[in-house]
């Protein structure tokens, strides 16, 4: 049951993060994620929140922060990215995304004379919540289909800029989802990110239990979704190491060592060996 749980979970944080991604326009998509934890004799054991490996072989940190970050914090993901830098033994970006009110964050710091630390932010209090909402409701009352876009926006509402408050618009969002008619697919990519919601936002344990109840889904669908996610990735630079691996599976030396680190992310994030045909 709790390899299941945490395999769920694995899932929901693939789907957030590509719904981040899609809405951020990086083009790059995600094969897996990686251990989130770092080890390191001054940060003793740092968690990162979404360490992820993109299709073009290089890592994303997506860090997410409510509180304005000072000196202290922004040096604190500088050290994680330089760490898991060492760990993966590859680029590694990082993206911060910020749910603060008002934007004070610090979003530099030098690290040497001649080099300042400054990761991409972003603040999700520039998308308006409430008007990404009654678009997609407009849509549905008229009949139009919503689009992959809609359902990714759909996705981060709560973290959004919005007028109600934020638990009583989660317990709004999860009930509405039931009661509308989109696709399947879209309904089943927001409700995934809404296990996110829940977990994360909701602290009374009755009314969090309340809405994972509401949230239910067939269990076939995760299988299924999931091995759509992993059959997505597999393209591009991954299909043609994959190919490399069935077409000469005793030459192992024509692998670079991207590819074999890319094969081993897939399958320790979803149990799916992509060089075995």
């Amino acid at each position: 049951m709790a390899q299941e749980y945490d395999k769920l979970f694995k899932l929901v944080a693939l789907v957030f993060i590509n719904a981040i991604m899609r809405i951020l326009g990086l083009k790059p998509g995600i094969v897996g994620m990686e251990f989130p934890e770092v080890f390191s004799q001054d940060l003793e054991r740092g968690i990162m929140d979404f360490p992820v490996l993109t299709k073009m072989g290089y890592y994303i940190i997506f860090e997410f922060h409510s509180s304005p970050l000072d000196e202290a914090k922004l040096l604190r993901n500088f050290q994680y990215l330089a760490n898991f830098r060492v760990r993966v033994k590859f680029p590694v970006a990082m993206h911060i995304m910020s749910t603060e009110k008002i934007k004070k964050s610090l979003k530099s710091i030098a690290i040497t004379p001649d080099w300042d630390f400054a990761p991409d932010f972003h603040f999700t209090i520039d998308l308006n919540g409430d008007e990404i909402l009654n678009s997609i409701k407009s849509k549905i009352e008229n009949n139009i289909d919503i689009t992959d876009d809609d359902a990714y926006l759909f996705s981060i509402l709560p973290f959004t800029k919005h007028e109600k408050y934020t638990v009583d618009w989660i317990c709004e969002l999860c009930y509405f989802i039931n009661e509308v008619e989109i696709s399947e697919e879209h309904k089943y990519i927001i409700k995934l990110c809404q296990i996110l919601w829940v977990h994360a936002l909701i602290k009374d344990k009755n009314l969090s239990e309340e809405l994972i109840d509401v949230i239910k889904m067939r269990s076939n669908f995760i299988q299924e979704y999931e091995r759509n996610l992993v059959e997505s990735a597999v393209d591009d630079t991954i299909s043609a190491t994959a190919e490399l691996i069935f077409n000469n599976k005793d030459n192992s030396k024509k692998l670079t060592s991207q590819d074999m680190h890319i094969r081993d992310v897939i399958l320790k994030t979803v149990g799916i060996d992509i060089f075995k045909k």
